[in-house]
């Protein structure tokens, strides 16, 4: 098949989809999402038999899904509606997760579900089980999918309700070293790993928080630096204290 990956970056499971597809025989052209209309000419140009969306940030032009089958690869089992889909099952403590392989329409999330995996969540870092779970349950959804239609037969979709959630801005990621426990302040962190990171104050100034582990022995004021190891700076919370491996300042706005 002639299948076209539309990204808004080549990230980490575009590359795994892309792999996946040339290695079982499909002949695959990436085109990233810079405009819709650089979108519909790409489109036009290829002529492919599918598209498939592993990572985009808007929707796709009506004048492509409305010509060819079109999916989207979506980190959150069916029902699941909304930008930040990950960010919230960390944030939230849900116990299961997923990726739903659906149909693209004029609503986010909201097409006819293909194929679908679920997984057990563990306490780690978006980014981790970002390329691990979801990548792995992706791949699984698309190669099914794509069993269907070599086929020439549509499985049984599954048409979810579902639940929009919002984009999960600063307000819901930032840590209040006065409010938040330990673990609340590591779970906002590792939601919020690698894009955009977590809003924090220390010393007056504001950074974006990256990678966090739990302190069991330290113990100091909230917010307070306690102590500084390979570049790590341990800081204080309301029950304990936490290790921080990475921070950027947050630049000052004119």
């Amino acid at each position: 098949m002639r299948i076209l990956l539309l990204c808004h970056r080549f990230n980490s499971l575009a590359q795994r989809v892309y792999c996946e597809l040339t290695e079982r025989g499909h002949e695959v052209s990436i085109e990233l999402d810079v405009h819709p209309e650089l979108t519909v000419e790409a489109f036009n140009l290829y002529k492919p038999d599918l598209v498939i969306a592993p990572f985009l940030k808007r929707k796709i032009p009506k004048e492509v899904w409305q010509k060819v089958k079109t999916f989207v690869i979506h980190p959150g089992p069916p029902g699941d509606r909304g930008p930040s889909a990950l960010d919230w099952a960390i944030l939230e403590k849900a116990k299961e997760w997923g990726v739903s392989f659906l149909e693209a329409v004029e609503e986010y999330d909201a097409g006819p579900v293909w194929s679908y995996r679920t997984f057990p969540m563990r306490k780690a870092r978006k980014s981790s089980i970002y390329r691990m779970e979801v990548t792995e349950s992706a791949v699984d959804c698309v190669l099914e999918a794509l069993d269907y239609m070599l086929e020439d037969r549509e499985p049984k979709k599954i048409y979810p309700k579902g639940s929009w959630k919002p984009y999960m801005d600063q307000s819901y990621r930032r840590v209040d070293w006065f409010k938040d426990s330990t673990e609340e302040v590591i779970r906002k962190v590792y939601a919020s790993d690698s894009q955009p990171g977590a809003l924090a104050c220390l010393g007056g100034e504001e950074y974006y928080l990256y990678n966090a582990h739990k302190e069991d022995m330290l113990r100091g004021k909230p917010g307070e630096i306690l102590a500084i190891r390979d570049e790590a700076v341990c800081i204080g919370t309301i029950d304990g204290a936490v290790w921080i491996t990475h921070m950027r300042k947050k630049e000052k706005t004119q």
